[in-house]
């Protein structure tokens, strides 16, 4: 046995000096064989170079090599440099950042140059993406112009890891030099997308704002037809006073001042200036009264679940991102913390659910049990190891992650077929949620059951999904495919597929 042992000991050693040594080499400067390998694979290419080239890709960006970047992006191919990036988790280095800065607006490759952005505190980025808000072009997604101004406001909230009213000065000093004809659309996005707080600078912004501009951008608000951007701030001010339990708190006549200088020719002007200044309902005008009163029973309702500690109210104001006093005030007056609702759903997984790292945090503190299990049956860990369909989501999954484990949340929970959240992670490709897990400690070689059999691990998931960059990280980290579930598997799929005539013969 102590023979046995040693001999494994050393296999270890062994098995980590060449995994290092792989992810050394793929660090190092591309090798003339490398580049022709990419360069094969490019498009038009097609059939096992283009293979070739996607995994060389995805393996570099699993060693981070950071001299493979400005290759790729001479290079010009979006299939490799995404399978590049979704593979990298190096930092924005000082070498690096310049690049982005350079392709930020790449006619091919612009998103993913984007998402090497990883260094938070940059303030070179910070300001670069800022100034970008003024002045925005088309990027990869086919989206125009202004419809990129709010791409770009997204990725100040990335980079900054905050929100836009906590950069509030230095967002309006930008505003202020705004290209007319793209200022409507964002000033759809703060107001529509609740950025835009019912005082201060950027509403003062809005109002400076040319009538036609607002004018001419159409979200649908209200559900009364079609508009503008004023008609989106309109409507966030009649949330707040019709809907929130602390109405009281928000009054705002600047946006009213504004719709008296537009003057009332039109319906939608007579309605906003109706929706800012009436006090009751019977001064609204006929037509409008209904959809007033179901605002006033919302508001009516929305007052009573403030009130009441049941769960559903308790699980229904951690949902909410704007709600952290509410949230608070039943903690306070002692609702149960682990209270679940009628489907199942406890505080903390509805505030991970809705990646409420603030309401996360707060249950944590309070006492909330890390693990517990919602809806579905998966712990807060499991739902989050599935949040990665924008870089924002992967953000804040990845924020709410690291609370959880700091709480001691364990790795090792799994749902009935055996998956852990390091296996839900590499099934979604979520490679810097797989880091994150693998380097918290996640048991690397669990087995779940597929197709009935028992023995599927985290990198032979990565392997069935094509995922170059995690199956080599997890391998690095000693992972293993578990070739008997392998061989079970495919013999069991092919008994199914010749079953299937003798199936159809009855």
């Amino acid at each position: 046995m102590k023979l046995r042992s040693a001999w494994n000991s050393r296999l270890v050693v062994l098995a980590t000096a060449l995994s290092c040594a792989f992810a050394s080499a793929l660090a190092q400067p591309l090798s003339v064989q490398q580049q022709d390998v990419l360069r094969k694979g490019r498009q038009p290419a097609s059939g096992q170079p283009v293979q070739d080239a996607i995994r060389l890709a995805a393996k570099l960006g699993a060693a981070n090599n950071y001299d493979a970047i400005p290759f790729l992006i001479e290079l010009g191919d979006p299939f490799l440099f995404n399978n590049f990036t979704n593979a990298f988790t190096g930092p924005t280095t000082a070498q690096l950042a310049p690049i982005i800065v350079k392709n930020r607006n790449h006619p091919v490759l612009s998103v993913d140059v984007v998402r090497l952005v990883r260094d938070y505190q940059s303030t070179e980025l910070f300001n670069v993406f800022l100034s970008d808000i003024a002045n925005p072009v088309s990027m990869t997604t086919g989206t125009s112009p202004q419809a990129n101004a709010s791409n770009y406001l997204q990725i100040v909230c990335a980079i900054t890891r905050t929100r836009l009213p906590d950069i509030e000065p230095e967002l309006t000093a930008v505003l202020s030099r705004v290209v007319p004809h793209h200022r409507g659309c964002i000033a759809k996005f703060l107001v529509s997308r609740r950025y835009l707080p019912a005082e201060g600078a950027l509403i003062d912004w809005l109002s400076l704002s040319s009538i036609g501009e607002l004018r001419n951008v159409a979200p649908v608000v209200l559900g009364l037809g079609t508009q503008s951007a004023l008609d989106a701030a309109v409507r966030r001010l009649v949330e707040l006073r019709f809907l929130s339990p602390n109405a009281e708190r928000y009054r705002h006549e600047s946006l009213a001042t504004l719709i008296e200088a537009i003057g009332f020719a039109s319906p939608r002007a007579k309605l906003n200036r109706s929706l800012l200044t009436a006090r009751t309902i019977e001064e609204f005008a006929p037509e409008h009264r209904s959809k007033i009163a179901l605002m006033v029973k919302s508001r009516e309702r929305f007052e009573r679940m403030a009130e009441e500690l049941t769960p559903d109210n308790f699980v229904y104001w951690a949902s909410r991102p704007d709600a952290l006093d509410e949230l608070k005030s039943f903690i306070a007056r002692g609702a149960a913390i682990d209270a679940a609702d009628k489907s199942g759903n406890t505080p903390l997984a509805a505030a991970t659910r809705h990646l409420n790292v603030q309401a996360v945090a707060t249950l944590l503190e309070r006492g909330a049990n890390a693990d517990v299990r919602g809806e579905y049956g998966l712990t807060p860990l499991q739902l989050l190891s599935r949040r990665n369909e924008s870089p924002g989501a992967e953000a804040l999954a990845l924020e709410i992650a690291k609370l959880l484990v700091s709480k001691r949340a364990a790795l090792s929970h799994a749902d009935s077929n055996g998956m852990t959240a390091l296996h839900l992670a590499a099934d979604a490709r979520f490679r810097p949620m797989v880091v994150f897990l693998v380097e918290s400690g996640a048991e690397i070689n669990a087995q779940a059951t597929a197709d009935g059999l028992t023995g599927l691990t985290s990198t032979l998931i990565a392997s069935d999904r094509d995922d170059a960059g995690t199956e080599t990280f997890l391998r690095s980290k000693g992972g293993t495919v578990n070739r008997g579930f392998v061989i079970r598997r495919a013999a069991r799929r092919a008994a199914a597929m010749l079953l299937v005539p003798f199936a159809g013969a009855h």
